[in-house]
């Protein structure tokens, strides 16, 4: 079996397959490894996985070529993290749905959501306060990065 990549010391599009195809791996071991897995950590790791399997997508900083619109349709500056918040806002407002392209264009308040949801989720299993504030944790990349590497722990001995 090939090594695991060192998420770490990949950027760009490099991480980016990178983690998708570590995410993907590490689902399928959780769906695999699910009845041997404590009952209620395997909740929060399948909601985990799913936001970091969705946030691997929205990661890829330099290839994100998305344009922002507010609700009358006007180009916003890329990045602005409560602009995206609006726009999401507006979208589930008026449409009652969102899908993968919302979250795509919408990725600088997007990717933060999954992250922070699964650095939560992540935290719970291991009886932690629910919030990253005041962890080592700097970048959506590195929460990205160290949350997986607890689940893949988890998901390969079963234990936290």
């Amino acid at each position: 079996m090939p090594k695991q990549p060192d998420l770490n010391s990949l950027d760009g599009l490099e991480w980016l397959v990178a983690a998708r195809n570590e995410i993907q791996v590490l689902m399928l071991k959780l769906y695999r490894r699910w009845a041997k897995l404590d009952l209620e950590k395997r909740e929060y790791a399948a909601g985990a996985a799913f936001s970091l399997w969705r946030a691997a997508f929205l990661l890829a900083e330099k290839e994100l070529k998305a344009d922002f619109r507010d609700e009358n349709g006007d180009s916003v500056k890329k990045g602005r993290v409560q602009a995206a918040a609006k726009s999401f806002l507006y979208q589930v407002v008026r449409t009652n749905a969102i899908n993968f392209p919302d979250d795509l264009r919408n990725a600088p308040w997007t990717a933060g959501y999954y992250i922070n949801n699964a650095v939560y989720r992540v935290n719970e299993m291991q009886g932690q306060p629910g919030s990253h504030t005041g962890s080592s944790v700097r970048t959506l990349r590195q929460g990205w990065n160290s949350a997986f590497a607890y689940l893949n722990v988890f998901v390969s001995d079963g234990t936290d």
